[in-house]
Order: C-alpha cells, then sequence, then structure tokens
C-alpha cells in the first residue's frame, strides 16, 4: 500500500478517568487518537479483563462473580479487597473478580485499606485517586508499603502478601499515606518492614507504565464521509518514548505531522490532538490496556458523530516480554528514510507474536505529499536459539531479532540477509 494519505499534527493532552476531552475547535481538524502507555500481565487471549484464576475468598456468599481484573504494582498476589459483600485476595496472577462494571472495589492489606475505586479491568496504585500521579506522595507511599510487605523483596518477580502476612496484618492499625513522616507510621505497626525510598517507589511505579503500555497501536477514525482517517503509534518499552502519527485517507494529499513525546504517569491516560483543515472536538474512553474507542463531532459536517479507536496489535498478554525498535533505510523515491516501527511480544516458552509499521512519504511542496508508505505488518512464530526473522514482503525486506530475554537485537535486512539498520532494541517484562 502506498497510498497518498494525510496529515495531522498533534501534541500531548491528558485524559481518560473522565471518559472524555472535549477540545476547542482550533485551526483545522482537531483529531484524538488513544496514546495509551508502563508493566501487564494475565492470562487472556483478548484482555485484561478476561483473566482467569481462582482468588483466595475468605468470606464468599453464594454468588461468584464472573468478572475479573488485574491489580499491578507489579503484578501483586495476595491482596485483600472487597466488592460489596464479596471479600477474596487477588490471585497467582494479580487478578481481582467483580459482578458488574458498575462495581467500587476496596483494596487492603489486613487492617490497612488502601484506597476504593470504581472496578477496572487494570487497576494501579494511581488509579486509586482522581488526580493520581507518580508524583503525588499518597501514590509513593502505598507503592512503597506493597513493595515492603513482599515475601521476598524482590519486585522483579512481582510482589507477594503471603497468607501468614496477611493474617499478621489484621492486627494493623490503619496508615495515613498522606503522611509527611510515613516511616515512622509503618514502623509504629511493624518495626521489622523495610521501606523502599519515595524515589525507587518512583521509579518502580512508571517502569509499570512504560512496560504496560508499550507496543504499536494501529487505529483508525471515522463514521463521516467527509473525513476519515488512520493513526500509529510506537511507545519504547524501556524509556516510554512514543513516536506517533495521524494521517487522513479522505484528503491523502496533506503532510502528516507526528509527535515523539514521553507518556505521562497518571491517572489520565495520554491522548494526541491534530490539526488539519476544519473544527472538531472529541470523546476519548480507555476501557482498558490494549484498546481505546472514542467519538468525535466536526464543524464540516454538524450534527454528525464520528469515532475514534486504537488497538494494540497483541492483546494476549501471556506474551510478557516485550521487544521495541525503530529502524530505517533509504527508499529509491523519497528524499527521506522509512522508519520501521517495531514491536515483538515474545512467551517464556518461546512463542511470539510480532508486528511493524513502515511509514515515508514524498513531498511536493511544504505540505503537499507526491507519495506515501504505509504498511503494516505481523508475524507470529517459535524463537530458535533465542532468534526468528520474517519477510516484509512489499518492501523486499526483512526483520530479524535475537533475544536471550534480558538483552536483544532486532535488525531490518535485505533479502540477502545483509543488514541495512540494527539496533538494541526497548526491552521489559510484564508482571
Amino acid at each position: 500500500m502506498r497510498a497518498p494519505t494525510h496529515e495531522l499534527g498533534f501534541k500531548l493532552i491528558t485524559n481518560e478517568n473522565a471518559q472524555g476531552y472535549d477540545m476547542k475547535a482550533v485551526y483545522g481538524l482537531t483529531l484524538a487518537t488513544a496514546l495509551m502507555v508502563g508493566c501487564g500481565d494475565s492470562g487472556s487471549d483478548s484482555d485484561a479483563g478476561n483473566t482467569t484464576g481462582d482468588a483466595n475468598t475468605p468470606n464468599t456468599p453464594a454468588q461468584e462473580p464472573t468478572l475479573s481484573g488485574l491489580f499491578k504494582d507489579t503484578k501483586t498476589v495476595g491482596l485483600d479487597y472487597k466488592v460489596g459483600e464479596y471479600t477474596g485476595r487477588t490471585d497467582e496472577l494479580g487478578a481481582f473478580k467483580y459482578f458488574s462494571e458498575d462495581d467500587e472495589i476496596t483494596f487492603s492489606v489486613g487492617g490497612v485499606d488502601i484506597g476504593t475505586v470504581k472496578v477496572s479491568q487494570v487497576l494501579t496504585p494511581i488509579d486509586l485517586f482522581v488526580d493520581g500521579n507518580s508524583e503525588k506522595i499518597d501514590v509513593q507511599n502505598i507503592v512503597r508499603f506493597l513493595l515492603a510487605i513482599d515475601d521476598d523483596a524482590d519486585p522483579s518477580n512481582g510482589i507477594n502478601i503471603t497468607e501468614a502476612q496477611a493474617e499478621e496484618a489484621k492486627n494493623w492499625q490503619q496508615l495515613d499515606f498522606a503522611s509527611a513522616d510515613f516511616g515512622s507510621d509503618v514502623a509504629a505497626i511493624d518495626a521489622d518492614l523495610v521501606l523502599p525510598t519515595s524515589t525507587e517507589a518512583k521509579e518502580h511505579i512508571e517502569a509499570t507504565y512504560k512496560c504496560m503500555y508499550s507496543g504499536l497501536w494501529r487505529g483508525e477514525y471515522g463514521g463521516i464521509a467527509s473525513e476519515q482517517g488512520e493513526n500509529f503509534r510506537l511507545t519504547d518499552a524501556s524509556t516510554g518514548v512514543s513516536h506517533s502519527g495521524v494521517f487522513s485517507t479522505t484528503t491523502p494529499s496533506l503532510k502528516i505531522i507526528s509527535e515523539t513525546s514521553a507518556i505521562t504517569f497518571e491517572s489520565d491516560m495520554l491522548i494526541a490532538e491534530g490539526n488539519a483543515s476544519h473544527g472538531t472536538s472529541i470523546e476519548s474512553k480507555f476501557p482498558n490496556i490494549v484498546e481505546s474507542i472514542g467519538t468525535w463531532t466536526t464543524t464540516l459536517v454538524p450534527g454528525e458523530v464520528g469515532t475514534v479507536s486504537s488497538d494494540r496489535f497483541n492483546k494476549d498478554l501471556d506474551y510478557q516480554n516485550r521487544i521495541t525498535a525503530v529502524l530505517s533505510d533509504t527508499e529509491t523515491g523519497y528524499s527521506q528514510n522509512t522508519k520501521y516501527f517495531v514491536a515483538i511480544d515474545i512467551k517464556d516458552t518461546g512463542e511470539y507474536k510480532a508486528a511493524v509499521f513502515a511509514f515515508n512519504e514524498e513531498l511536493l511542496n511544504a505540505t503537499t505529499v507526491n507519495s506515501r508508505i504505509a504498511e503494516d505488518y505481523t508475524a507470529t512464530g517459535t524463537l530458535t536459539a533465542g532468534s526468528a526473522s520474517f519477510e516484509l514482503t512489499d518492501l523486499s525486506k526483512k526483520i530479524s531479532f535475537t533475544t536471550d530475554l534480558s538483552t536483544n537485537t532486532v535488525s531490518l535486512k535485505d533479502n540477502s540477509d545483509s543488514v541495512i539498520d540494527s539496533i538494541q532494541g526497548g526491552s521489559c517484562k510484564l508482571l
């Protein structure tokens, strides 16, 4: 597919839990696409909401919840929760159960409540506050507390609250997570707990977010005949830096404007705002960590409502190891390099899913596109000795990668296996 398409420039704004953001019309169309951004984990072939596993439920009523979600500081096992009259503990996946999307859930460790919030398919300490973010002292202290009660003090393999620890914690008094003297407060309930620093807690929860929202996202906007198009985003698994763009398929001759910026760590997730030739307003919501949905209206056709959507290339969170890379190559007839946005998810067993979005455009002038490359590729397979490769057929290229799940190399090659570009990709592991 080398059809000319249309560009929308965009800047970052934030809003998620309010389930939308009304944007004033600027000169031109304002389109928003979801930029989601840290670390997820679950056994599901579609999304985190389908997590399965038996929760330990100390006080279970006759009616059993049928829905489930994940609590993420990192994977957090053994965390008490209550939904209505139903009580339980997060299972080996960090999963909790609930009855409906209207439920509220309270998380606790014994006698210490850490917060109450409306259920969602993934919740983090940041989500426990309307204005939650990684800078907030309450958030940092909750993270410090959970890290301190981890049974092996090693968050790289998840947080595990043992049954013995949970029973002991029933005698603990409530903590004030906004306290400036939080260390002394924790020592008063258990002098043996060793709290990480606030800086360590902040870095920990931010790493979770970077991994959780990493990978390649593709979507579209449409719903009205006068304007429709596509969007893409790759978020680096290590740094949280996103490369994103929006282009119209209705007016394909206008140059794309793309954005490169780091994600933020807030309960209001990132969206991107774009400008074209007429005004719009948008309302977006993000039901889970693998997709976004929303609506938009344009002054071009008053009264008509369009749709915005974006999906992660792989929704199966059993693929815990994530690799991302941006590669480039010269292309005949183009004055700039073609960019190859690469995302690879790998199971511990070696099975992988991969996606590549190749993009370039040649301009007639500062704003008009002569030709454009916008190619999507996906691949699945199993690593052989830690390596794999797949072809980009329309571009006569291939992607190769080698990994031991701690270090990795991603390469762009021609059909004779000569390396065109090669980098150490960003990587993380979902927990």
